[in-house]
């Protein structure tokens, strides 16, 4: 069974992390987010699920959908993770993070 597809997570020019499991894992290959110009992205303060407007960028069969978000005041910066709306998780020194603050 494949439980992961697709997750959010952060990335330098070498290397990505994502977190699975309560572990944070490293992806052998990674696609990035990009903008077309004259379009912006927009950082909105969650107040509940994310709109029809959150980038969904993908899906575990324990959690559903997952949304790309920014966690925000981790106490080593803003950091890219995901969320299932409720939570939000992010890889950091080889574990998986919660933050409730996205």
């Amino acid at each position: 069974v494949r439980y992961w597809w697709r997750l959010p997570g952060k990335a330098n020019q070498k290397n990505a992390w994502y977190c699975f499991g309560g572990k944070e894992h490293t992806a052998g290959s990674w696609s990035y987010l990009s903008c077309c110009p004259g379009y912006h992205v927009t950082l909105v303060k969650s107040t509940g699920p994310p709109n029809m407007q959150g980038l969904v960028e993908g899906y575990q069969n324990d959690r559903g959908k997952v949304y790309s978000v920014l966690c925000r005041n981790t106490g080593k910066g803003d950091i890219p993770g995901k969320s299932d709306g409720r939570m939000a998780w992010y890889p950091w020194g080889a574990r998986s993070m919660f933050s409730n603050n996205f």
